[in-house]
């Protein structure tokens, strides 16, 4: 393995998940506890719209950035352990992208006093925010093939990621049914934490590298 090509694509693919996180995490917070101090519904889902694409955009980078580290990697178990993490990125894009559109939609229907489709498209949201969830599983079973890897540089920082990966699905059934919100927001900014903290071994695992 190339050490120089190996170090630019961790590097990448820290960048993105950080990005990824934290923004992530600040539209949960955002939507959990500041949105109910907008007073227009139309602001509140206009915020929606816009911190939702942004959303998109940082998963796009985190899969581009291990889409970096994939073209570096020889062993083929770690190969397809990183693809399933690409997969995981893939959904929250899409999930992120599908808000943004019903959250328009809905605007729409406010405007036009459609009460029935505001409710529609509330269940439908909810629905489509259980993907996040199942791109979180998705997370775990990438991240316990490469805790087993006898050839990923770095398996330290797995253990991390494999736990918070755990918490970052309790957090998000938490405050996506408005279940102890408070509890939730707490589990999730401890995932998140841990979930960096993981990447930063990754990104420094180039030293191990002989």
């Amino acid at each position: 393995m190339d050490i120089m090509s190996y170090k630019s694509a961790v590097i990448k693919a820290y960048n993105g998940v950080l990005a990824a996180i934290l923004i992530t995490v600040f539209t949960s917070v955002f939507e959990a506890f500041l949105l109910s101090y907008l007073q227009s519904d139309d602001v509140k889902l206009w915020f929606l719209v816009v911190f939702s694409i942004i959303t998109a955009a940082a998963w796009i980078f985190f899969m581009l950035g291990l889409g970096a580290v994939n073209r570096v990697l020889e062993n083929s178990g770690d190969i397809g352990a990183i693809k399933k993490l690409q997969v995981a990125c893939c959904i929250n894009v899409i999930v992120y992208l599908l808000l943004a559109i019903i959250y328009c939609m809905t605007i729409n229907a406010i405007n036009s006093y459609n009460i029935d489709s505001v409710n529609l498209y509330g269940t439908v949201e909810i629905f489509v925010k259980v993907f996040v969830v199942v791109a979180y599983i998705l997370n775990v079973v990438g991240y316990v093939t490469l805790k087993k890897s006898i050839t990923f540089p770095e398996t330290g920082g797995i253990n991390k990621l494999l736990f918070s990966s755990i918490l970052l699905i309790v957090g998000t059934l938490m405050l996506l049914f408005r279940y102890i919100n408070i509890v939730g927001f707490i589990i999730l900014i401890i995932a998140s934490a841990l979930y960096i903290l993981g990447w930063l071994k990754i990104k420094n695992s180039w030293k191990n590298i002989e």
